[in-house]
């Protein structure tokens, strides 16, 4: 009768575990269905691959390499291995195409020195077979070592060009740093028991203290797998985004370019206490028509760490790509169009490209557009809410309404009312031109550049606010803008000038006239079951979208 192989238990026994316990266990791990940060289940399920895999591979190489028998030992790491790998795998499966050729070299060649210096490891105390199998490992371990070390080298070249000048300030940069010094120490590890082996005497701490320190550079390899590589210095205005406890924190730095750059912080749900750059505190003040507060400072080529601390005692850091050579100068922080250069800035970082110029309407056309909107609405009178500046006069030289009152007069009755002012002040000309008892005919009205959350939200229902775009804030590339905002820069809101500066460096194509638009909250359940539904698709204010009341004006 032939006797059952020592591998018959292992084998049955990993089968059956992973058929019986493998999916279970993989939908705990899935983040979706248990709640559990998803940085936090990508993390379990990589590190169950990167880890286990290279050790189930190297450990069922090793012994027709070294010629050392498995003990059990060896047999029960590989069975428990194998559950981690198919756990792993069923609850996040990898990208393998994502790996490359020098991504699949590099694990390969990994797998096996890891695998046959693990399986010397296990294989005490026999030390005469572990002098023998050192001696046949020793050539393996030298090329795979080079290998491993070889295409890790490319690996970050390709995933992380950016890295060199940022490791001191990001998380995969110290990361990786760490594990360089791993596998170098793992490697003059080797060379010791290889000078050992050739005398006969090998020690099995230096044996387990390179195993175990190669087990480590896996768990290092699996946090590198789920960190976010750091960005290249592009010379484009920069986005960043923290989580601090309950607060988002979102970071713009622009123009990102050596010299004079401005960085705004915004923060939701908790309040800003300090903010600095590179250890140099930020006089942070508030700007008008923007969330959050923003300072001027200088910066050098390179990479700058910003450091964010919240009133709640929380504190983020992100780490910010400021490129060579200069270009214009940002504008001051009191002056009235540092909102809109921001968000500008912010719309170009969200493409990733830089823009190229669109001939858009000018102040005058938009405001013609909007006498022949009005015109076909019947307004005879139309009063124009100004505040002075030269965007605003020229507006209003289009628009030829029967009177132009300055910010904060009195509004007369009238049959439509066109808000031409700041985004700081707008909340105020709309609500005073829309009391109840005041409220005109046809409307409010808001010049285009006014397109922001804080004008439309704070407007009184007593009369419809509509504004016209030069834009269809519908079409699939101002979505893409509304969901890369929420979700690279929840701190700030969608405006006009971050959604045009977004089309120009995406090529989309220009609107050939004016389009008018009003706030609407559309729902697709009633109120009651709409509660704590996160659709897929962000409105431009909150859950309300713009609904079109008009064809295109030209």
């Amino acid at each position: 009768m032939t006797k059952p192989s020592r591998w018959l238990g292992p084998v049955v026994t990993t089968t059956f575990v992973v058929v019986t316990a493998g999916p279970a266990a993989a939908h705990a791990l899935h983040p979706a269905n248990t709640g559990t940060a998803p940085d936090v289940g990508r993390w379990l399920s990589t590190a169950a691959l990167f880890v286990f895999g290279p050790l189930v591979v190297g450990l069922a190489v090793a012994p027709y390499l070294t010629r050392v028998a498995a003990t059990r030992r060896h047999r029960r790491l590989v069975s428990a291995a194998l559950v981690a790998v198919v756990i792993g795998w069923s609850a996040r499966p990898p990208s393998l195409g994502a790996l490359g050729a020098f991504g699949v070299a590099h694990v390969a060649a990994a797998s096996v020195w890891v695998g046959g210096v693990m399986h010397l490891a296990l294989a005490w105390p026999d030390r005469q077979a572990i002098v023998a199998g050192a001696r046949r490992f020793g050539p393996w371990a030298l090329g795979t070592g080079a290998i491993t070390m070889a295409t890790g080298v490319m690996n970050v070249r390709r995933h992380a060009p950016g890295l060199a000048p940022s490791a001191p300030v990001t998380a995969y940069g110290v990361v990786l740093v760490l594990k360089v010094g791993i596998v170098a120490a793992a490697a003059l590890l080797g060379s010791l028991v290889w000078r050992q082996v050739r005398r006969a005497e090998p020690t099995v701490r230096l044996v387990r203290l390179e195993a175990g320190g190669l087990v480590a550079v896996l768990g290092l390899a699996s946090a590198l797998a789920v960190l976010p590589a750091p960005p290249v210095a592009t010379g484009l205005p920069v986005v960043a985004t923290a989580r601090a406890g309950d607060a988002d924190v979102t970071v713009v730095v622009a123009p990102a370019r050596a010299g004079l750059n401005l960085v705004q912080v915004a923060v939701t749900n908790e309040r800003l206490a300090a903010a600095s750059i590179s250890r140099r505190s930020l006089a942070m003040r508030p700007v008008a028509g923007a969330r959050g507060s923003a300072a001027a400072v200088r910066l050098p080529a390179g990479w700058s760490g910003v450091t964010v601390a919240l009133a709640g005692g929380h504190q983020v850091r992100i780490a910010v790509p400021i490129a060579r050579g200069g270009g214009a100068s940002p504008p001051a922080i009191d002056d009235p169009g540092t909102a809109e250069y921001l968000d500008r800035a912010v719309g170009v970082a969200l493409s990733g490209r830089r823009p190229i110029p669109i001939d858009g309407p000018d102040a005058a056309t938009m405001g013609g557009a909007y006498r022949l909107f009005l015109d076909s609405t019947g307004s005879r009178s139309v009063v124009l809410v100004s505040d002075g500046s030269a965007r605003a006069a020229a507006f209003g030289a289009g628009l030829r309404p029967s009177l132009t009152i300055a910010a904060g007069e009195l509004v007369p009755r009238a049959d439509a009312v066109v808000v031409a002012t700041g985004r700081e002040r707008a909340p105020l000309d709309v609500g005073a031109a829309a009391r109840p008892e005041w409220a005109p005919t046809h409307g409010v009205l808001v010049a285009p550049w006014l397109l922001s959350d804080r004008v439309f939200v704070a407007a009184p229902t007593a009369a419809q606010v509509t504004v016209g775009l030069p834009l269809d804030p519908g079409s699939p590339s101002a979505r893409a803008y509304l969901t890369r905002l929420a979700a690279r820069a929840p701190g700030l809101e969608p405006s006009l000038a971050g959604v045009e500066a977004f089309l120009a460096a995406t090529r989309a194509p220009a609107q050939a006239g004016m389009q008018f638009f009003t706030p609407a909250d559309i729902r697709f359940l009633p109120p009651s079951l709409d509660g704590g539904h996160d659709h897929a698709n962000r409105g431009w204010f909150g859950s309300r979208s713009l609904l079109a009341v008009s064809g295109l004006v030209r």
